[in-house]
């Protein structure tokens, strides 16, 4: 059964309307370009204003394609961008589904990083004790995009945007980054040695 409000839409505009925002090459992925998905991962698509009903593109597209979805279901990209509306790319799966394997996937991502930290070394005084000690100091804090720490746990050692972010550091320990930023003269001064010594 339609929802009330599908009604008063004019279809065919609606999805003209839709398109016209999506980036449609010949090959790969479709990628919504809409202004209303600016600043959102997945975007959002206004399918009509009065009654305000606001969807994902994902979800649109879906929908046009395999008919109406229910709400404890959610669309997702087999491709893995968020931004795709490829209707042979979109696939529907329970929501509860879909929070279980993210939860699986952040706590494997979790193990990998704590795995990843007790491999390294402190690049000052050598120490590798525990992995726990072991922290990113940034050589030039203008080029810094996020911190290491949270977005390491969440997304792995493996991930492009973590590498790319790892290059820009200096692997410390905790002392060693704490003289860094709160005694930069002594951190220049200080090497080959432990803090204990």
């Amino acid at each position: 059964m339609k929802d009330s409000w599908s009604l008063e839409i004019n279809w065919p505009k609606t999805v003209k309307r839709f398109w016209s925002q999506v980036d449609r090459p010949r090959e790969g992925c479709w990628n919504f370009v809409g202004k209303n998905g600016q600043g959102h991962t997945n975007g959002k698509f206004r399918v009509c204003k009065n009654p305000s009903v606001i969807k994902t593109p994902c979800r649109f597209a879906y929908e046009l394609f395999h008919g109406p979805l229910r709400q404890e279901k959610a669309v997702r990209q087999k491709c893995g961008n968020p931004r795709c509306v490829h209707p042979f790319h979109l696939y529907a799966e329970l929501r509860d589904a879909r929070r279980k394997r993210r939860l699986e996937k952040a706590k494997r991502a979790a193990q990998e990083w704590a795995q990843f930290k007790n491999s390294l070394v402190c690049s000052r005084c050598g120490w590798n004790e525990a992995g726990v000690g072991i922290e990113f100091h940034h050589r030039d804090p203008s080029e810094k995009d996020f911190e290491l720490g949270k977005k390491g746990r969440h997304f792995g050692p493996e991930n492009a945007r973590i590498q790319e972010e790892l290059a820009k550091c200096d692997v410390l320990c905790s002392n060693c980054h704490k003289l860094a930023h709160g005694a930069p003269e002594i951190f220049k001064n200080f090497r080959g040695r432990t803090v204990a010594q």
